[in-house]
């Protein structure tokens, strides 16, 4: 018999019974052995013994848990690092360059996380062990929950980065990438979970820009952003680092209106040369393509059903993205995205958010594979930390 393995599985406590479904579906936990430790956020739980082999909770493609770790060893809390550090170094081969990750529940201990992570990871250096925090060949996972510390660790691949156990820490993420708000952080998460190059992107179509967020995220990775929206975007921020134009409804004065707004709305004078407006009309593909030639983001200020009929000049740019963010039902939120698909190559990305009206997560997710499944394969759908309620949907475009 296969020694079984313990496993530490964090979820967001309003996907909680979605999340526990999950668990006791699965063919490789011990159902028997669930055991909530913390709210309705924090679980233990063992793989089944299934005679031959032990599998890894770990890489499972759970869709509401956002953090699964196997653990190591659990300590009782002390005070004393060297101490805690002893414990670690005892789970972590030496010769491996480490990084630590702390997350805090409730713990007795009253310092900050960022603090504890130096503390001990400097007593692991006295010891011999050789810290890396940029490129870690090993992430070193501690939990401190009430009087108990949970350790675990997880391997780094050279070009991966390391699973992130708290995402609402803003040293666990790329600042200067992310930063315009919570929205940044659901496409970073999307990006991360769904192990999307963005070297392989070139064009992306944003649908519910505003006020930015995605659109932000997609402009530092390099990928050029077509934004759709009818609402003012964070002209502010986006014309800090990237050149913008606005292309207004068709309408005689439009254009100068919406230029008083945005600089009403605070636009700084030394960025205003960053930002464009105009009430061009789009009459053929050659006209986006050369916009982006000079711009990072072209926002098409219009609702999306109006934007439609830019259908084959966006298609003829080959964005390699669609992404999509509106606060709207689920069925107006998929019925977008496969009419806006139409404007992918085969094997373009599609990233949409699922809102949830009521919290019928089973018959959204449902209807949502069913529905794509028309225009997309591989389809997968993943709670992402920063998804409040919604669930984030990945597919490639048939």
């Amino acid at each position: 018999m296969v020694a079984l393995a313990q496993y530490l599985a964090i979820c967001d406590k309003r996907f909680f019974k979605s999340a526990i479904a999950e668990l006791r579906k699965s063919e490789l936990v011990d159902t028997g052995s669930i055991k909530r430790i913390y709210d309705r956020e924090v679980f233990l739980v063992n793989s089944k013994d299934n005679q031959k082999t032990n599998p890894d909770l770990a890489l499972e493609d759970f869709e509401f848990f956002d953090f699964v770790v196997k653990i190591d060893k659990a300590i009782v809390f002390s005070k004393n690092y060297a101490e805690i550090a002893k414990s670690v170094s005892e789970a972590v081969d030496k010769g491996k360059k480490f990084k630590i990750y702390v997350k805090k529940y409730e713990s007795e201990s009253a310092e900050r996380a960022k603090d504890i992570e130096v503390a001990i990871g400097t007593e692991m250096e006295r010891m011999g062990f050789l810290a890396d925090l940029k490129k870690p060949e090993i992430a070193i996972f501690l939990v401190f929950l009430g009087d108990k510390i949970f350790i675990g660790k997880s391997a780094v691949g050279e070009l991966e980065r390391p699973k992130i156990i708290d995402w609402f820490r803003p040293s666990n993420v790329d600042d200067k990438d992310i930063g315009l708000n919570r929205a940044s952080f659901k496409i970073a998460e999307a990006f991360n979970y769904f192990k999307v190059n963005p070297s392989k992107i070139k064009v992306a179509i944003d649908i519910g820009a505003a006020p930015g967020g995605w659109s932000y995220y997609l402009a530092s990775k390099d990928i050029k952003v077509i934004a759709i929206d009818n609402a003012l975007m964070d002209y502010e921020t986006l014309c800090e680092k990237f050149k913008v134009i606005v292309i207004s409804k068709i309408s005689r004065g439009s254009a100068e209106s919406i230029q008083n707004t945005i600089i009403g709305n605070g636009l700084k004078d030394v960025h205003r040369k960053n930002l464009s407006v105009s009430n061009i009309e789009i009459h053929q593909a050659q006209t986006m393509a050369d916009l982006l030639k000079s711009y990072d983001i072209v926002q098409i200020k219009a609702p999306a059903e109006e934007a439609e009929k830019y259908m084959a000049y966006l298609k003829a740019l080959h964005p390699g993205l669609l992404a999509i963010d509106i606060n709207v039902k689920p069925k107006y939120g998929i019925e977008t995205a496969k009419k806006f698909s139409q404007a992918l190559d085969p094997e373009g990305i599609i990233i949409t958010t699922l809102k949830f009206a009521t919290m019928d997560t089973a018959g959204t997710i449902s209807y949502a594979k069913n529905s794509m499944e028309d225009v997309a394969n591989a389809i997968k759908i993943k709670k992402l930390p920063h998804n409040r309620k919604e669930l984030t949907l990945f597919a490639y475009k048939k």
